[in-house]
């Protein structure tokens, strides 16, 4: 994992942040889910899918794709390894009929985060999802199972099969992907955007079945206030969305003013990271909350400083070489090395 990827997925892994990303893409922004109510789970397993071919065993940890041949020729089952960014168990009170009616719910939420667009991503969260409710029937048989052989009644030939009972429900699984670039994602963004369906009557395409991929992307951010969430997130989509542009990144500070004063240094890294402000990293690393606004004011300084000097020096640069200086003395006089004084007079206007 990259600096970027380990930065963006450090602040994804905030109870906080994660909640907002599930009200943003699942509630445009009410907040309904809240970091008390969000537990771990193993990001990290094996699932076993009976087959009859020899076992492949599938890692995703650096390309979707990468299989590797395991066992012998007569294995009957793959091996199927995925790894997965950020995965758990959610817990709230769904909302319906404006607040009207209220249910308690619970879902597996996994968010994987994109520095890069990934154009196989629908069918990436496919397989994902589909490996978690394999899982969960693993541990729904394992269960019968065990429950059946101690009241010594036995589960039918059609659950045995099944691995699962009749009246046995899984926990639905949702994934959301997280892209942090200023771009827009211009891959698919369903399982149908990926196959081809020419000379198919429309009528064959609606049965084929759709997977659609879940996406939360600064260019398509619609501003929510950030004090109605958990997080900064809020700010800091509304932050990368202006990145763009240097005029509608300072007016986006200016407007957000109070709440740039005291930023968490996780956003901070982001922010930095995506849009290349130039805080110093280890002014990130020494405070555990940065004024922003102040923060890029002194770099503003600082780079008109530079400018002040550098303009000082191509003028002294100038006033030498009409004296008839030699480059090596300029050098000299002016404490720098012969290449730097090549720079500068590079940099002279004709």
């Amino acid at each position: 994992m990259g600096r970027t990827e380990t930065i963006t997925c450090e602040y994804l892994k905030s109870m906080e942040v994660f909640a907002d990303v599930l009200n943003i893409v699942l509630y445009l922004g009410r907040k309904v889910v809240k970091p008390e109510n969000i537990t771990e789970l193993d990001t990290s397993y094996m699932s076993i899918i009976p087959d009859n071919i020899e076992g492949v065993e599938l890692s995703d940890t650096d390309t979707f794709a990468k299989a590797a041949r395991i066992g012998k020729k007569k294995k009957t089952h793959t091996n199927i390894r995925r790894y997965r960014y950020i995965l758990r168990m959610v817990r709230f009170e769904d909302i319906h009929n404006n607040d009207e009616v209220k249910s308690c719910v619970r879902v597996i939420a996994g968010i994987e985060q994109q520095t890069n667009v990934h154009y196989a991503m629908p069918i990436r969260d496919m397989l994902y999802d589909a490996l978690e409710y394999v899982e969960q029937i693993k541990k729904i048989s394992a269960t019968t199972k065990r429950n059946s052989k101690a009241v010594k009644n036995l589960i039918t030939n059609a659950e045995f099969l099944s691995e699962i009972g009749k009246d046995d429900k899984l926990i639905p699984v949702v994934t959301i992907v997280v892209y942090f670039q200023t771009e827009e994602w211009d891959g698919p963004r369903s399982l149908h955007e990926m196959l081809d369906f020419t000379g198919m009557s429309e009528e064959l395409v609606k049965i084929i079945p759709d997977y659609k991929m879940l996406i939360l992307q600064p260019s398509c951010y619609d501003e929510i206030p950030d004090n109605e969430l958990n997080s900064t997130l809020p700010i800091v989509m509304g932050l990368l969305k202006c990145a763009g542009s240097k005029t509608e990144f300072q007016n986006y500070i200016n407007d957000h003013a109070e709440r740039f004063r005291n930023l968490p240094k996780d956003a901070v890294e982001v922010i930095n990271e995506y849009c290349s402000i130039g805080v110093p990293e280890e002014r990130i690393k020494e405070e555990k909350v940065i004024a922003m606004c102040k923060a890029m004011e002194e770099i503003r300084e600082e780079e008109r400083s530079k400018g002040r000097i550098k303009g000082e020096q191509i003028g002294k640069v100038i006033a030498y070489m009409d004296m008839g200086v030699s480059l090596e003395e300029i050098a000299v006089k002016l404490n720098v090395t012969l290449g730097e004084v090549k720079q500068i007079i590079h940099q002279c206007p004709d």
